[in-house]
């Protein structure tokens, strides 16, 4: 899909979702991601450091990393 912001974009992946299909958002911006995400992966190095639900997440707070193996 391309990039793409606001809303408009918000709306319809948050729909996708919740028909139970799967959307894969890739974004450094957090406003974006907690807006529409169930969960929350962060990636560190190429490897995965944390995958939470988006509630234990913030924009000032991003999930709590455990030690990239």
């Amino acid at each position: 899909m391309a990039r793409e912001t606001g809303g408009v974009e918000h709306t319809r992946y948050r729909r996708l979702a919740d028909q139970g299909l799967g959307v894969v958002l890739i974004s450094h911006n957090m406003n974006d991601v907690l807006q529409v995400a169930d969960r929350v992966a962060c990636m560190y190095l190429g490897r995965l450091a944390a995958d939470v639900p988006a509630a234990g997440a913030t924009r000032d707070r991003p999930p709590a990393s455990s030690s990239p193996e």
